[in-house]
């Protein structure tokens, strides 16, 4: 069975179309720790200045966008020694962001994805870091997305990664043992 959370993401309706087995849905706090195979695809972006934050904004950012994923997955790493993880994360994690607590969450996930130790052979902990999704709710609810359309037709495949494109990554991902610990920047390129 598979576990996942994030249920209304874009990425999560496409992976939907990817597997045949009635997932589990929850939150990190609900899903049980005993499922073979997990994608967690919930997030938070307040899309403001970090100047312009509240201390509860900045600490549910990180918390969503972090915490709550680590703890989760240190939790099913302790009992599950078949469980497979895959977690997307954000190529703002590497690059910044206009919104910094959301760009530092990220980078804090990628970091632990990369250093997780592993407590046995069949586990695996895979991270997806895409940039700007054109399909996504995050990009869809941007105050500037004329804008973010523009630049997307300027890139070398005139438009940003889709839904579906991750969804295929991440699914292909959780099943190539190889990619443990391993964060896959997805750009599409960005000439």
């Amino acid at each position: 069975m598979i576990g996942i959370t994030g249920k209304r993401s874009a990425i999560t309706q496409e992976f939907l179309k990817l597997i045949k087995e009635e997932p589990v849905f929850g939150s990190t706090e609900t899903l049980p720790t005993d499922l073979d195979t997990y994608l967690l695809c919930s997030g938070v972006l307040v899309g403001k200045r970090l100047t312009d934050m509240t201390d509860a904004e900045v600490a549910e950012t990180f918390k969503v966008n972090f915490t709550d994923i680590a703890r989760f997955c240190d939790r099913v790493f302790e009992t599950n020694p078949r469980t497979r993880i895959c977690v997307i994360g954000s190529y703002s994690g590497y690059k910044g962001s206009y919104d910094m607590a959301y760009a530092g969450s990220k980078a804090a996930l990628h970091l632990y994805v990369e250093t997780k130790r592993l407590l046995e052979p069949e586990q695996h902990l895979v991270c997806i870091a895409p940039t700007i999704i054109e399909d996504a709710g995050m990009t869809l609810r941007r105050s500037d997305l004329k804008d973010v359309e523009e630049q997307g037709k300027s890139r070398r495949m005139k438009r940003w990664p889709q839904a579906a494109e991750i969804a295929r990554i991440a699914h292909t991902a959780l099943q190539e043992p190889t990619l443990a610990n391993t964060v896959i920047k997805l750009t599409g390129g960005t000439w």
